[in-house]
């Protein structure tokens, strides 16, 4: 419990279960800062460039020296999915984007089957000027195929690289037929970057032993 109130909060101070703010009275963190900057820098545009931490402006800023590729003019309009693993930093989360008047979708593990389909469906359909933004829950994302999305948020660590690879390849696969932008919020100086040193950590010691050679793998004389 201490654990989970602590991943949460990591997100918002609001996002902990002992803790009571009073809505509409929140001052924004800044993974929640950050998040609105790059949805409304990839939402004013098609085929943006990716953004970038900036270490001089203390900032997110837009990565120009990124090649942005041309695309086809019938191109679907970029969509973008917001991956949280805990369902209670739902309510803040979307608290910060309707007061910054960004339209979004929901999708969740406890949604009916129907519910699920019809959300989908109105959002690979959305134009311009409809909700370009999708706010997936851990559990809502299993089985998917959502190649008609090509740029990832992930707001919430997750615990090893291999989940990590799976929630990109939901996006990153075929038929998906433009470049994916992934971006994974990671505040420093508070238990973020060490969640993220572990989970790397742990895919470099998978692939480590994965490819291992075949003298290694001989088990041992007995």
């Amino acid at each position: 419990n201490f654990y989970l109130n602590i991943r949460k909060s990591l997100t918002h101070p609001a996002c902990h279960s002992s803790v009571d703010f009073l809505k509409g009275n929140l001052s924004i963190s800044s993974k929640i800062d950050g998040l609105i900057k790059i949805l409304k820098h990839h939402l004013a545009m098609d085929n943006m460039s990716p953004m970038k931490y900036d270490s001089n402006e203390k900032d997110l800023v837009p990565n120009n020296k990124k090649t942005v590729l041309d695309r086809a003019p019938e191109s679907e309009p970029d969509k973008i999915i917001i991956y949280i693993t805990f369902p209670s930093n739902l309510p803040t989360l979307t608290e910060f984007l309707e007061a910054e008047g960004i339209k979004f979708f929901t999708y969740t593990g406890s949604n009916l089957m129907k519910i699920h389909s019809d959300t989908l469906k109105a959002f690979h359909k959305a134009g311009c000027d409809d909700p370009r933004v999708l706010i997936m829950l851990g559990a809502g994302a299993v089985g998917l195929n959502i190649a008609f999305m090509n740029i990832l948020i992930i707001m919430n660590i997750l615990w090893s690289v291999q989940e990590d690879a799976q929630l990109i390849g939901r996006v990153w696969r075929h038929p998906q037929p433009k470049l994916v932008e992934v971006y994974r919020l990671i505040a420093a100086g508070i238990p973020d970057m060490f969640l993220n040193n572990i989970s790397f950590n742990k895919g470099y010691m998978h692939r480590s032993f994965a490819n291992a050679s075949k003298t290694l793998r001989k088990p041992p004389l007995p």
